[in-house]
């Protein structure tokens, strides 16, 4: 019973580590091969956070509506992210475009329904 405790932490790290890389793994394929109605979290130049969602996807370019309003904590994208607060029309973005924003981490998630 001693060592307890120390199992069970060492256990839930050992979870946390693992879910943490099938998570970037996971965002890495949602990137590569964007869907619509994809949710992209982002992090502005401002330091807030905001999401894009996709509307379609082409052979080179991916058409996103962006999001009117941002947040300043990453716990509260959920306040924002509703389907009211995005514009009505979307904009292309390169495929490459994409990819660069989530290798520098301004894309920083990826929900997908």
């Amino acid at each position: 019973w001693k060592y307890a405790g120390l199992i069970i932490i060492a256990a839930l790290a050992l979870y946390f580590y693992i879910d943490n890389g099938q998570t970037a793994d996971r965002n890495q394929e949602y990137i590569a091969n964007p869907q619509k109605n994809d949710v992209y979290r982002m992090k502005t130049d401002e330091g807030n956070f905001t999401t894009m969602k996709v509307d379609s996807v082409s052979a080179d370019s991916v058409y996103v509506f962006l999001n009117e309003y941002e947040v300043n904590k990453r716990s509260g994208i959920y306040k924002v992210d509703k389907e009211e607060n995005y514009f009505p029309f979307s904009l292309p973005m390169a495929k490459t475009d994409i990819q660069e924003m989530f290798d520098t981490d301004e894309i920083y998630d990826v929900d997908r329904d």
